[in-house]
């Protein structure tokens, strides 16, 4: 049985629709890559899956639990960790209380501590005192990859994993989460830069125009170059 399951998932915003039939699923501790040009329909699955934007259509299901009649405020305590384009950490918080103001064990995944998110990224460990404002842009995606742990995630879901950062802070990110899928994390990632998260990937899903129009292994879609080109603009 499928960790998250959508299934001919449609949403709109007002009288605009934007997912047409999108359809994925991610098993426990897999990483599964959501993929497609911008505008395709990336970002509004994931608020369709967080309730953010609720679907009308379909069928959104997490543990066999169905989402879409779940306010978004409950579905991370189900066990949904996100780490939102943009970040939206709280900017008048410093980084310990960013940690600690979300952090719950209802998520039924690993706990996390304090210690044990500061030992992933020890740079939020030199800047404990320090305000989220006063972060630099790879320091708060630390920071909110931290609190996503904070509430003890069966899945942790990334919407653009490492846009805008520099290299050394994207490696830095994605060893953190090679190492959450060691550990044992599912993890659903949204990210432009492709060799990166096909690393780590297992799987690939790729929307074009609101719908699922390519799924398979990630090898698969590594080789497969025409399959790139269409979807991707590679």
């Amino acid at each position: 049985m499928s960790l998250l399951k959508l299934d001919g998932v449609q949403t709109r915003y007002g009288h605009s629709q934007v997912l047409f039939d999108v359809s994925l699923d991610v098993d426990e501790g897999e990483v599964v890559a959501l993929l497609g040009r911008n505008g395709m329909g990336k970002t509004t699955t994931i608020r369709s899956i967080m309730s953010l934007t609720p679907a009308f259509q379909g069928d959104i299901r997490f543990r066999d639990r169905a989402l879409r009649a779940i306010p978004a405020h409950r579905i991370a305590r189900l066990g949904i960790g996100l780490v939102p384009e943009g970040r939206h950490i709280f900017p008048n918080l410093n980084v310990r209380e960013n940690l600690v103001a979300l952090a719950s064990r209802a998520g039924g995944g690993r706990s996390w501590s304090l210690a044990q998110v500061y030992e992933l990224f020890p740079r939020l460990a030199e800047r404990a005192a320090n305000m989220g404002w006063q972060l630099s842009g790879g320091e708060q995606q630390m920071l909110a990859i931290g609190r996503a742990l904070m509430t003890s995630p069966r899945l942790l879901v990334l919407d653009e994993a490492t846009e805008g950062l520099a290299p050394l802070i994207r490696g830095e990110i994605w060893r953190v989460l090679d190492l959450l899928k060691r550990h044992g994390l599912a993890i659903l990632v949204i990210d432009k830069n492709l060799d990166d998260v096909l690393r780590i990937a297992d799987r690939v899903f790729v929307l074009e125009k609101g719908r699922t129009a390519w799924h398979g292994a990630a090898p698969a879609f590594r080789a497969e170059r025409d399959v790139q080109a269409r979807y991707l603009g590679i």
